[in-house]
């Protein structure tokens, strides 16, 4: 399989993945070299290639060095790092990840997705103390991140 036949647009583990592969191929590495170089599994490091795990910063360090980088990979991390989600939330991302379908049922408020502009920004402006700035950050926010999502795939 070359490398070509992943697609990086779909997000940034995705992404994350297309770069290992790549700099691992430019070394003329094989997956199960990669792995004992790093001291991690072929298992490990070809599910995080196809973006089926995401790296652990160890992963990520070890990689960077075994390859001979100048931080490429480490950069990405943060992008796909779980710390950046609430903790509360961390356990829901590896189901999520798994999932083939994701419902909702919001009997009170119409669905993110569903939303006009104008509808989300009465909905942003319904909580005190609110700035117009942080309204519109926040529209902003729910853009990018409904084009990265659904755009992107």
């Amino acid at each position: 399989m070359s490398v070509g036949e992943f697609n990086p647009d779909a997000g940034p583990l995705a992404q994350f993945g297309y770069e290992l592969r790549r700099f691992r191929i430019d070394k003329g590495l094989t997956i199960d070299q990669l792995a004992d170089r790093i001291g991690y599994s072929p298992s490990l490091v070809g599910s995080v290639e196809r973006a089926a795990r995401n790296p652990s910063k160890d992963f990520t360090e070890r990689c960077e060095e075994t390859l001979g980088l100048s931080g490429e990979l480490i950069a990405r991390w943060p992008s796909i790092s779980r710390t950046r989600s609430p903790k509360w939330f961390r356990p829901w991302l590896e189901v999520e990840q798994g999932a083939t379908a994701l419902r909702i049922w919001e009997p009170l408020i119409v669905p993110g997705l569903l939303q006009t502009t104008y509808y989300a920004r009465a909905i942003f402006t319904g909580k005190p103390g609110t700035t117009p700035e942080q309204i519109e950050e926040a529209l902003r926010y729910a853009r990018r991140r409904f084009h990265s999502m659904y755009h992107s795939r």
